[in-house]
């Protein structure tokens, strides 16, 4: 298979360098954006990038945090730092928005399960990092919109995950029955969500 043509761009997409052997018709066509016409705008399934003004031409849905600034910017492409973070869809707040929520919310919920149960004083905080890190990673990739059957996929394996880490630092075996219950109720949870 021989190569046609043959693109390099710069962090924020502009094209920087093209050769090509062939005229194939096209005039950007990758995995994350299409270049539309001959304005230069990238169409990213979301919203309209400018590669030549460095930023989005239309607002991001996602309002902002007051807590991450960069997120304050509608207009960022990813967060106004493209050699650090991508951003495939013009939706990317919304992986590190949900994988924020959801890490908060994981761990807070085992955090005061315990708390209730056992008391202050006999806390797993190995069990908090495990709801923790299953948390943030259940909401980044709600964040994404994977779609049902990725929903369905994703939590039942971060049930698993979860409930495979909180026994290793309870010092507890993994039972195989509850391993699958939790895979079942993970994916239960990714068809409600989903």
């Amino acid at each position: 298979m021989a190569v046609i043509e043959r693109y390099s761009y710069d962090p924020y997409g502009k094209v920087s360098n093209t050769s090509d052997t062939i005229s194939t018709g096209f005039l950007f066509n990758a995995k994350d954006g299409v270049m539309t016409d001959d304005t230069g705008l990238y169409y990213m399934r979301s919203r309209y990038y400018s590669p030549n003004l460095m930023r989005f031409i239309n607002a991001d849905v996602f309002v902002g945090d007051i807590r991450h600034s960069p997120t304050l910017n509608r207009y960022a492409y990813a967060n106004a730092n493209p050699t650090m973070y991508v951003d495939p869809d013009g939706e990317y707040v919304t992986v590190l928005a949900g994988g924020a929520i959801g890490g908060l919310i994981g761990g807070s919920a085992n955090l005061i399960d315990q708390v209730m149960t056992d008391g202050w004083d006999n806390v797993s905080w190995g069990e908090v990092a495990v709801n923790t890190a299953t948390g943030a990673a259940s909401g980044a990739i709600a964040g994404t919109g994977i779609g049902l059957v990725g929903a369905i996929s994703a939590n039942s394996a971060l049930n698993m995950a979860n409930y495979t880490g909180t026994q290793y630092f309870n010092n507890e075996s993994v039972e195989w029955d509850e391993l699958v219950f939790n895979g079942f109720s993970g994916a239960f949870g990714g068809l409600i969500g989903g």
